[in-house]
């Protein structure tokens, strides 16, 4: 039970940290990208690594203490940050789907209906059999 006392301690303000880097990144990342790229990696690593060993002086002094540590931390950081980047991606996504629209319906002209998406079109039927010529 001590265990799970001493990890909530260390890795519940590291994922608020992280969540809050993430927010920062996504408010900064005209300035920080891709000049310092570099800096986004180090500031991450660092506070996961420091997380790691606050809680290996919380625990035993073994090595599989300290990498069950490293690995929890980075785990615990990472997982605010591949959230926000699968969100940008998904709005990258979205946004080239709607141009991808756009350039379809300006290209071919708008018509009364709506022009079908791509989920919405399906192959033609084939012939009908067996009817009167």
């Amino acid at each position: 039970m001590q265990q799970r006392k001493e990890d909530t301690w260390v890795y519940l303000p590291l994922a608020l940290l992280s969540s809050a880097y993430v927010v920062i990144l996504d408010r900064k990342k005209a300035q920080i990208e891709p000049d310092y790229a570099w800096l986004e990696v180090v500031l991450g690593t660092t506070m996961c690594l420091t997380a790691a060993a606050i809680r290996a002086r919380l625990g035993p002094d073994d090595r599989a203490t300290y990498e069950r540590a490293v690995w929890l931390a980075f785990a615990v950081a990472g997982l605010p940050i591949i959230i926000w980047q699968n969100r940008r991606a998904y709005q990258r996504q979205k946004r080239r789907g709607d141009a991808l629209q756009q350039y379809l319906e300006e290209r071919y002209g708008t018509h009364k209906r709506a022009s079908p998406t791509l989920a919405a079109l399906r192959w033609p039927r084939p012939p009908a059999h067996g009817t009167d010529c």
